[in-house]
C-alpha cells in the first residue's frame, strides 16, 4: 500500500503530467516525430530565373513555385514522403492552405502509400484561406507514404503555394502520460475523500 500511496501522491500534480506531455512532443523534430522527404519536380521554361520549392519544417510540408515576371505556371508536383512506424490506421487532423490564383488555376493534394498504390484526393485549391481536413489511412509497418500536391495556372500572377499543417496529431507516449496522470490523480482524491471520512 505504501508504494501505491507514493506513486499517486507523485502523480498527484496536474503541473507534473503537463510537463511530461509538453517534453514528449517536443522530442518530434519532424511531423508526427519522423523523417521526411520532399521533393519538386515539373516542367520549367523559364530556366534559373523560376524557382520551385518543397520543404519540410518542424510541424508541416509546404511548396512555392515563383516564375519570372508575369507568366503562368506550368504543372509542378510536390512529393512529401515517410516510412510507416508501425501497422494501423493512421488518423490526421490537417490545416491546409494553398493558392494557384485566376485563370485556370489548380490544385490538388492527395494522401498516398506509395507501397500499396492507394491514394485519395483531400483538398484542392482554398485561394490562400484555411482549410481543415480530418483524413485516415491504413498502413503496414515500412511502408512508404506521404502527400503529393500537384498545382499549376495559365495566368499573370506566375506563383503557386501550399502548406499542409499537421495539427492536434497526439503520440502514443503522450495519451499514455495523460492516462497516467489521470489515474494517480482520481487515487489521490478517494485517499484524500478516505482520510477526510475518518
Amino acid at each position: 500500500m505504501k508504494s501505491f500511496t507514493s506513486i499517486s501522491s507523485l502523480l498527484s500534480h496536474a503541473a507534473l503530467a503537463t510537463l511530461l506531455v509538453t517534453c514528449a512532443a517536443a522530442a518530434s523534430a519532424m511531423p508526427l516525430g519522423q523523417t521526411w522527404t520532399a521533393t519538386a519536380s515539373g516542367d520549367n521554361p523559364y530556366g534559373d530565373a523560376a524557382t520551385s520549392t518543397a520543404t519540410v519544417g518542424s510541424n508541416n510540408l509546404s511548396y512555392s513555385y515563383v516564375s519570372p515576371g508575369y507568366r503562368g505556371v506550368p504543372i509542378q508536383t510536390y512529393t512529401f514522403t515517410t516510412t510507416a512506424a508501425s501497422t494501423g490506421t493512421l488518423a490526421l487532423n490537417l490545416m491546409w492552405n494553398s493558392y494557384a490564383n485566376w485563370f485556370r488555376a489548380f490544385t490538388s493534394l492527395v494522401i498516398t502509400d506509395f507501397s500499396t498504390g492507394y491514394s485519395t484526393e483531400i483538398g484542392g485549391n482554398t485561394g490562400g484561406s484555411n482549410q481543415t481536413i480530418a483524413t485516415s489511412i491504413n498502413l503496414t509497418e515500412g511502408d512508404q507514404w506521404g502527400f503529393v500536391a500537384t498545382a499549376s495556372n495559365f495566368d499573370s500572377t506566375g506563383s503557386v503555394g501550399g502548406t499542409l499543417t499537421f495539427t492536434s496529431v497526439p503520440e502514443p507516449e503522450s495519451l499514455a502520460l495523460v492516462g497516467i496522470a489521470l489515474v494517480g490523480l482520481v487515487a489521490t482524491k478517494r485517499r484524500r475523500n478516505k482520510q477526510a471520512a475518518i
